[in-house]
């Protein structure tokens, strides 16, 4: 997030004084960009398991 904002800066898209109140435009596009932590189905396959595992199963184990 902060690289992004720093080029934006130094582009010129933004200015250093713009940096605050346009913060969460570059926060929310980092989070969607990382699908790790975009909600899961329970029934899903996860990890390694080769698609024997789902969410719930991983959840009921522990």
């Amino acid at each position: 997030m902060i690289s992004s904002i720093f080029l934006a800066v130094l582009e010129g898209e933004i200015r250093p004084d713009q940096i605050p109140p346009k913060a969460k435009n570059y926060i929310t596009a980092y989070w969607r960009g990382r699908p790790e932590f975009h909600a899961l189905s329970f029934d899903a396959p996860v990890g390694g398991s080769g698609g024997t595992l789902t969410l719930h199963d991983v959840i009921a184990q522990q």
